[in-house]
């Protein structure tokens, strides 16, 4: 448990890794904004050509054949673009108390280690030690540890570019 302490992340890293969350999350909100604006477009153009096509037939311009292959394939347009708009709603990362509770935890593993029950202490041992134990030729170990706790090792540029703008990092087998 001496050892977790000694991982503790101190308020400057915390807040560093909390800025760094947070344009991540800024980053994923504007490709939401962009991604539901342009699929809205769509099926605001989708319902103007569907009441251009019932004009038509209306008017008896087109054949009713005709009318109702474009009615199919623009009303399956539209649900497939509901679809699209459902999945991209879904995709906004907005997690503040998460967020909050992981970085409490990483500013206090060795308190987080204590209060834990046996499966949550596996999993943070695999979130700290992510490639499990190792072997080396003086024995097993389980360095090196998971690298927002070995930001001091880091030159500052690897330090900002840790979380990126494209997206979170993959989750692991831990977490």
């Amino acid at each position: 448990m001496q050892g977790l302490g000694a991982l503790n992340l101190d308020k400057e890293a915390v807040n560093a890794l909390s800025a760094a969350v947070d344009a991540n999350l800024e980053e994923n909100r504007n490709w939401v904004r962009t991604e539901t604006t342009k699929i809205n477009n769509k099926i605001t153009s989708l319902r103007e050509e569907k009441d251009a096509i019932i004009q038509k037939s209306i008017k008896g311009i087109l054949p009713d054949d005709v009318v109702k292959a474009w009615f199919d394939r623009t009303s399956g347009e539209g649900e497939s673009l509901k679809g699209q708009l459902a999945l991209t709603a879904t995709s906004t990362l907005d997690t503040p108390d998460v967020l909050k509770r992981g970085l409490e935890i990483l500013e206090h593993l060795d308190l987080f280690w204590e209060k834990s029950n046996l499966s949550t202490r596996q999993q943070l041992q695999g979130f700290v030690f992510p490639q499990g134990v190792t072997a080396r030729k003086s024995g097993f170990g389980t360095d090196p540890i998971t690298l927002c706790l070995r930001s001091e090792e880091l030159p500052s540029p690897v330090i900002t570019s840790v979380v990126g703008p494209p997206g979170f990092e993959p989750r692991t087998k831990w977490l």
